[in-house]
């Protein structure tokens, strides 16, 4: 019984044979000289992953993209518990901020979550870093009250 649904889970939360579209409409069209342009991750997964490679990507990815966006998700948490005043005649929240405090701070997870894609696209997808990237996302959406949008990158 577990295995049937465990495979059902899989296949549909995984939507494998799905695709995202970077070009907007508009940018359907775009001059010739950056009409075949290639992402740098589109570019990486025709190299070897050799072990240099694999330690220069690892850090580029961790130092420039996942511990700038960490910190800034990290300042945003800090505001929010800075603005949480707590009711002592009511039952206290388990976390020191509420997704009404975070989600004033729009710009601010809005920077982690371009980081964080950034990050994934710019450097190689067999990197050690991408599902941490990905989690920021997650929880910049969930701090943004955009549950969706943080069920869909989760």
């Amino acid at each position: 019984m577990f295995f049937l649904l465990g495979n059902c889970y899989n296949t549909v939360i995984a939507q494998q044979g799905w695709t995202i579209d970077l070009l907007k409409k508009e940018e359907k069209t775009r001059p010739a000289k950056f009409g075949s342009r290639q992402l740098g991750s589109e570019r990486m997964a025709a190299k070897k992953f050799t072990k240099p490679r694999q330690f220069i990507q690892n850090n580029f990815t961790h130092f420039n993209y996942y511990f700038n966006a960490n910190n800034k998700l990290n300042l945003v948490i800090e505001k929010a518990s800075a603005q949480q005043k707590d009711d002592f005649n009511r039952l206290i929240s388990f976390y020191p901020y509420t997704l009404a405090n975070t989600r004033t701070q729009k710009t601010d997870l809005d920077s982690v979550i371009l980081k964080a894609t950034a990050g994934i696209l710019l450097h190689d997808l067999r990197n050690d870093w991408i599902d941490n990237m990905y989690l920021l996302i997650g929880k910049s959406y969930y701090l943004k009250n955009e549950l969706d949008s943080a069920l869909a990158t989760f």
